[in-house]
């Protein structure tokens, strides 16, 4: 707790005492999010704002300490505000998105235990958001170098819902933790690649590198890449994302490096003044003339009655 940023210390706290009163009878239904007492006729709208610090589990309670372990050294690059706008997005849509899934799920099958039983609480969201945090900062770096192939950054996202549906499967966390795991991953990875305003202006990341199918291993990019593109363009048309701007760059005209060889254009006005006997005639004219008025530049002025002897001497 100590080398975590002072900032955070007063979240661990509130985490703590928020686990504490999960021992008192029928906690949940006033720190958690209940899908079927958020709405009407019961109104638990306070529970948007307590249900990120309340756990019934010390497996999650130590899941979200390591959540805000990992916040503090993965956003470390991140302003304060921006962190908290990237916690709250993602904390909160994945909350809402969840209890949507959980009014579908009732409207299908008619189990109310999917609208009362189930509690929508933790830093679960936030803990897939930093996957994808991590895939974006360090997506090609080695993690882990195996035998049979290496791990990098870019295959968190990937592994962690793979651990996650393993960990509900054998009743360890449950269903509503691993939606609300792989829902976070879904948001934060929506909210960096079209929505996060960087200082530089620059909105969202839309960089080939933090592509969706990459998240998947090498063999499962080309089916995802598919689905995420006709996924992609759907959303185009229903202007829930953009597209990449394009950007023209104006390159300057190109050098082109010639040589010259004197030689051969000698020997080509040669040849052009032998074959032409007009221009060689008036080119002689043209030197004898130009020959004449130097010599005759040259002349001194001299005067009457004076020999050029006294000239040069009077000069």
């Amino acid at each position: 707790m100590y080398r975590c940023a002072w900032q955070l210390r007063p979240i661990m706290a509130i985490q703590l005492i928020f686990y504490a009163f999960s021992f008192i009878p029928a906690a949940d239904v006033y720190l958690a999010i209940t899908p079927g007492r958020f709405f009407m006729p019961n109104y638990h709208l306070w529970t948007i704002f307590t249900f990120s610090f309340y756990n019934y589990s010390v497996f999650f309670l130590l899941s979200d300490l390591l959540t805000l372990f990992l916040l503090d050294i993965l956003l470390s690059f991140y302003s304060w505000c921006e962190m908290l706008k990237f916690c709250a997005v993602v904390n909160l849509t994945t909350a809402f998105s969840t209890m949507c899934f959980l009014f579908l799920g009732y409207a299908i099958t008619f189990d109310t235990e999917l609208l009362f039983s189930e509690k929508i609480c933790g830093f679960i969201p936030l803990l897939g958001g930093l996957t994808v945090v991590a895939r974006q900062t360090m997506g090609g770096k080695l993690l882990v170098n195996f035998p049979l192939g290496n791990i990098r950054y870019k295959h968190i996202p990937f592994i962690s819902v793979v651990l996650a549906a393993l960990l509900a499967s054998l009743g360890i966390t449950g269903r509503v933790s691993f939606m609300m795991f792989a829902t976070g991953i879904l948001v934060a990875w929506f909210y960096l690649r079209f929505f996060q305003k960087h200082s530089n202006g620059i909105v969202g990341d839309l960089a080939d590198t933090f592509t969706f199918s990459g998240f998947f291993p090498n063999h499962l990019e080309p089916p995802v890449a598919i689905l995420a593109n006709t996924t992609f363009n759907l959303l185009l048309r229903l202007k829930l994302c953009r597209k990449a701007p394009v950007i023209s760059v104006k390159q300057p005209a190109s050098v082109m490096s010639f040589t010259v060889n004197i030689s051969e254009i000698s020997r080509a006005s040669d040849i052009g003044h032998t074959n032409n006997p007009a221009a060689e005639t008036l080119n002689l004219h043209v030197s004898t003339d130009s020959s004449d008025l130097s010599t005759s530049a040259n002349i001194p002025m001299i005067s009457k009655g004076t020999t050029p002897s006294s000239s040069k001497e009077n000069s």
